[in-house]
């Protein structure tokens, strides 16, 4: 067995604390994690500057500062999907403005010393159920609508070039790539 035993650890002086000072009440989340112990978890699982790093469990998004203090730190171009089931707003009130701050720079709650932003970009998306329905094409088109945005996430196109009743064209940051989604089986535009 392995035990991490470091003052770093410690969830109320390297959890509870940062998250306050971000956002300012760590109130309505109860045990964020160190962000020094999540750091350290990312180190072990890999030692590779790239790689995408999924939380389903996002709580404070912790794991999103983690994520950014590495790359700022090493130069790393990690990524990271935090989810979460929005639980008394724990995404719209803690962990979207949390991160939106470590990327943009904040003031520190208590005593007002400005932080420095970390860099990058934040996309935020919600889900929601399709509609059970009987033909299949209209299941296909509901499907499509909905994951819109996560086909943008998959192909790392986000710019939205051209918006039409029927179909949608993403463009890529450097303008070499587009995606276009379809919602119009039978459509003339499609041509």
């Amino acid at each position: 067995k392995s035990f991490w035993d470091s003052v770093e650890y410690s969830a109320s002086e390297h959890g509870t604390a940062i998250l306050d000072e971000i956002v300012g009440s760590s109130g309505s989340f109860s045990f964020p994690k160190s962000l020094y112990a999540v750091i350290d978890c990312i180190r072990v699982c890999s030692s590779k500057k790239d790689v995408i790093v999924l939380d389903f469990f996002a709580g404070s998004g912790t794991t999103g500062q983690a994520v950014l203090e590495l790359n700022k730190e090493d130069g790393g171009n990690r990524k990271f999907i935090l989810c979460t089931n929005n639980e008394n707003n724990i995404c719209e009130d803690v962990t979207h403005p949390r991160i939106q701050k470590v990327i943009k720079g904040y003031k520190k709650n208590g005593d007002g010393e400005k932080v420095a932003g970390l860099g990058g970009n934040l996309q935020y998306f919600k889900t929601d159920l399709v509609k059970q329905t009987k033909n299949k094409d209209q299941m296909r088109l509901d499907l499509t609508y909905k994951c819109t945005e996560m086909l943008c996430v998959k192909e790392n196109i986000f710019n939205l070039e051209t918006e039409k009743e029927d179909y949608k064209i993403f463009k890529s940051n450097k303008g070499d790539k587009f995606l276009c989604i379809f919602y119009d089986l039978f459509d003339e535009s499609f041509k």
